[in-house]
């Protein structure tokens, strides 16, 4: 799956978790995160809650922590 394809899932679908790549195809997992956000304050999407979604990556920089939490995710 890609970005792109991941943020058109999350909005048709009612998920208990998104596990998503720091770096999806087409759109990274950063960018999928902060539009499922965006869509979920501007819709109401979820059933009205945030759905968790937890960032996985094969990199371990400095800043991968905090560009995910700030993208929405969250980080473990």
């Amino acid at each position: 799956m890609n970005g792109v394809e991941a943020v058109e899932k999350a909005e048709q679908t009612q998920y208990d978790a998104i596990l998503t790549d720091c770096e999806l195809p087409f759109k990274d997992g950063h960018q999928a995160t902060r539009e499922i956000r965006e869509r979920e304050l501007t819709s109401g999407g979820h059933g009205g809650t945030r759905v968790p979604i937890i960032a996985v990556t094969n990199n371990a920089m400095r800043g991968d922590r905090k560009r995910c939490l700030a993208a929405g995710s969250n980080y473990t």
